[in-house]
């Protein structure tokens, strides 16, 4: 939005859930027009994408530097949201892909003037193009599916509601459906 309009915004309402898209420093602005704004950056915690603003890393990165965080199924290839093969599936699994989230959230965050980050992908009923098979130190030769996704998406979003609380953020997910949401 335009600055006028970010500060209609911020003395209308006490929370905002801001899509990743043209925000900059906006949200600096808001908050200094209403210090209790609650401001939440939509992001992606299971997809890496080049071009898109809710990816926390570009898939181009994520080759570059850690190509073992890619997520691939039983024949090999990469996993993609169906219909989406712009989205490239990240191991969620792994412990060490989880911290470098959270850490790189809360650099995000602080920078651009957020209170919190909703996670946006956090969905129980996942639907991809292939199997997923995590394989790394946390998760041995696993395939994902139904129980199995639900509980490592729930231990990736308790490791990032620790770290970001204990940096003073807040955390949402949107990981229905409503029957296996947590009251959390």
């Amino acid at each position: 939005p335009s600055r006028a309009r970010a500060i209609c915004i911020a003395r209308e309402y006490s929370a905002v859930f801001a899509t990743a898209h043209g925000w900059g420093r906006l949200p600096s602005i808001m908050r200094a027009e209403n210090p209790n704004l609650q401001l939440w950056d939509e992001r992606s915690l299971l997809y890496s994408c080049d071009g898109c603003a809710d990816g926390v890393f570009s898939t181009t990165w994520i080759r570059r530097h850690h190509p073992d965080w890619i997520i691939h199924d039983t024949a090999g290839l990469e996993v993609h949201p169906v219909g989406r093969p712009d989205l490239t599936l990240l191991d969620f699994t792994n412990l060490d892909y989880q911290a470098a989230w959270v850490q790189r959230m809360v650099t995000l965050i602080t920078h651009d003037g957020f209170t919190g980050v909703d996670v946006i992908d956090a969905t129980n009923d996942q639907k991809w193009d292939g199997l997923p098979v995590a394989d790394n130190s946390d998760v041995r030769d696993t395939e994902l599916h139904g129980f199995i996704v639900r509980r490592q998406v729930a231990k990736a979003l308790s490791l990032a509601r620790s770290v970001l609380r204990d940096n003073g953020f807040l955390v949402a997910a949107e990981n229905g459906p409503p029957r296996l949401v947590s009251p959390d």
